[in-house]
């Protein structure tokens, strides 16, 4: 039995056919220039002369999506998911670029739900040149400078390493990845307990 209704598959993706403003398709309005061309040969749009020494590089793209369904023996369950993206390629000859977006952690709600970013597991990018590297986003910064000063923190920020000859310049600007939370207490005589 079919209704006529079109159907909609989630895994196809839509490429782009234009980049750029919708004004380059409009025809052009210019007296001056229509009359300098033989109207009969005219069209919409002035062709665009391609490059021929123009050089491509590779960029991939792969990604996950997954739903889980989890059952206890309480008779009780949930449905969770989760979305894994990532992106890595060339730029140009020297310049690398990759990137992810992790969120293991999406409660399958009935009227869909729109995460915020704060709110994804892990995002970043990263651009690397021979000379100069770039992270930002959810970057894991681990200390190693002695017996006692060894540390690992999970941050939201920038982290930038330079190297040039002999000379190498490692920045990190960023703060903790957490959430706020506070607990206020309201407290009663005798209530308290013993103090």
């Amino acid at each position: 039995m079919s209704f006529g209704l079109g159907q909609q598959d989630s895994t196809k993706t839509v490429f782009l056919n234009q980049i750029g403003p919708i004004i380059d398709d409009l025809p052009i309005l210019d007296s001056l220039l229509i009359r300098s061309i033989d109207s009969t040969n005219f069209k919409n749009k002035i062709p665009i002369e391609q490059s021929t020494n123009m050089k491509t590089y590779p960029m991939n793209a792969s990604g996950t999506f997954f739903r889980g369904i989890e059952m206890s023996s309480q008779g009780t369950g949930s449905l969770n998911g989760g979305l894994r993206l990532q992106i890595a390629g060339q730029l140009s000859k020297n310049i690398q670029v990759s990137g992810t977006v992790t969120d293991e952690s999406i409660p399958i709600q009935p009227d869909g739900a729109t995460a915020a970013l704060e709110e994804l597991d892990k995002v970043y990018l990263n651009v690397s040149h021979p000379s100069n590297e770039l992270t930002a986003g959810d970057i894991t910064v681990i200390n190693n400078s002695g017996k006692y000063n060894n540390n690992r923190r999970n941050i939201v920020g920038l982290r930038n390493n330079f190297r040039k000859n002999n000379t190498s310049i490692k920045t990190i600007i960023g703060q903790s990845k957490g959430k706020y939370n506070r607990l206020e207490i309201k407290g009663k005589d005798g209530k308290q307990g013993p103090y």
